[in-house]
């Protein structure tokens, strides 16, 4: 069985690193909104650029070992995938686009059930906050599926609702980690366990 303080503690510790990303995400999101292709296509280009610089790092890195350092290393092997990744994302740049969102839906869909698993755990010592986490968790889980299949791309056009919906979800899972973040124990719940 899992201690309590140590489970709060883990949870509020990944909280602080959930709520980071989600800001994160969030920024990206605003950006997506304001001017989604010239943006989209900016940032898998910006991906692409980074990853054939970690490429060109890994070869010199590579070149600077010593033989039996190279025996063992994956520089070669990082060189060739990270200048095969970075040169793929600018060719095939479109079809980069759908899986930015589909990866995002899938992350939002990951947190929405996390906070669903994490809810019914959290109701064994503090009930008030559950059904709003649990809420937070569905809604979650549910954006993300729309997210990652275009479930409404036949209603609206372009990525202007995708990045709303990333908005809406994100401040959602703000707040809720937010709550978890300033939990206590019910007092009604410490006494019943002294008795």
């Amino acid at each position: 069985m899992i201690n309590r303080e140590t489970y709060l503690s883990k949870l509020k510790s990944d909280s602080k690193y959930s709520f980071i990303l989600s800001i994160i995400l969030i920024i990206f999101a605003v950006l997506l909104l304001i001017n989604p292709d010239n943006f989209i296509n900016m940032f898998i280009n910006t991906i692409g650029f980074i990853l054939i610089i970690f490429g060109i790092f890994s070869l010199v890195s590579y070149f600077r070992c010593n033989e039996e350092e190279k025996f063992i290393s994956n520089y070669l092997t990082n060189f060739v995938l990270y200048t095969l990744l970075g040169g793929i994302s600018f060719i095939i740049n479109s079809s980069i686009k759908d899986m930015v969102f589909i990866i995002i839906g899938i992350y939002i869909i990951f947190i929405g059930s996390s906070l669903v698993s994490d809810s019914f755990k959290i109701k064994t010592f503090n009930n008030k906050i559950f059904p709003f986490l649990l809420t937070f968790g569905i809604c979650n889980s549910f954006i993300g599926l729309v997210i990652s299949t275009n479930l409404l791309g036949s209603l609206f056009d372009g990525y202007g609702y995708i990045a709303a919906l990333i908005i809406v979800s994100l401040i959602m899972h703000i707040i809720s980690r937010l709550i978890i973040l300033f939990i206590k124990e019910s007092k009604e719940e410490i006494k019943g366990e002294e008795v």
